[in-house]
């Protein structure tokens, strides 16, 4: 069994920076049983252990994590690319036309450690948007199910506050659904490692924020996902994905 350790990495403390970080490491070792020390912050190592146990699937070769209460930094950008597939999650989507559209919008102003605006219904769009209102007399033949969320942080979502219920009934809904929707977060890369067609939607009153999104993002793009800048680009990309 080989040792590894794993490195804290400043501006990569998210839910879903840790789905993307296990699967590059999952997927380099996927051929040998290791032993990894994690030198994390609390908050990060918790996020990891959930995701390890709840979210994705377990390696076939044996993996071992051990928590070691001390933090180091990462010199570079080990196991942290954004040009990777995910690990496959616990529960796959089921490749049905079910008629149902699942989504997720952040409300609430987030900035990330990298700068990026990530509101979905900001002062400009809110009166025109309306949440979702305007797509669904659009999409008349298609149910929207709004995803649940732990708490009201980042919108004014129906909350389950046990993670573990949240998550799993979560999975539940895009693993029945048609197409997710949804501000860029955990829940997209969640949808991702489950193979459901996703289209993420970023802010796009920012230009300069532009540019460092799509030379980011666009390389990770493929034939289940696509990126939405504002209403117009949702619909034309959700039309592209339902026909």
């Amino acid at each position: 069994m080989k040792t590894f350790n794993w490195y804290n990495y400043s501006g990569c403390s998210g839910f879903g920076d840790m789905i993307t970080r296990l699967s590059e490491f999952y997927m380099m070792h996927e051929n040998q049983d290791i032993h990894v020390n994690c030198y994390e912050k609390l908050k990060n190592w918790e996020n990891i252990d959930f995701v390890r146990k709840f979210v994705l699937s377990q390696p076939k070769n044996n993996v071992i994590f051990e928590y070691c209460n001390e933090v180091k930094q990462v010199k570079n950008k080990e196991y942290y690319r954004y040009n990777l597939e995910y690990w496959p999650a616990k529960k796959l989507w089921k490749q049905k036309k079910t008629k149902k559209i699942a989504h997720w919008f952040s409300t609430k102003m987030v900035t990330w450690g990298h700068g990026f605006n990530t509101n979905f219904i900001d002062q400009y769009e809110a009166k025109n948007f309306d949440k979702v209102n305007n797509l669904k007399k659009i999409f008349t033949d298609y149910e929207f199910i709004e995803l649940y969320d732990i708490s009201k942080n980042r919108g004014d979502f129906e909350v389950i506050d046990d993670k573990k219920v949240c998550i799993e009934k979560n999975m539940e809904i895009l693993s029945d659904c048609q197409l997710f929707i949804a501000s860029e977060g955990g829940w997209t890369h969640i949808s991702r490692s489950m193979k459901v067609p996703t289209i993420l939607h970023f802010n796009h009153h920012d230009k300069e924020n532009l540019k460092k999104i799509y030379e980011r993002f666009e390389i990770i793009l493929n034939a289940n996902a696509g990126i939405a800048l504002d209403e117009r680009q949702m619909i034309k990309q959700m039309s592209n994905f339902l026909s």
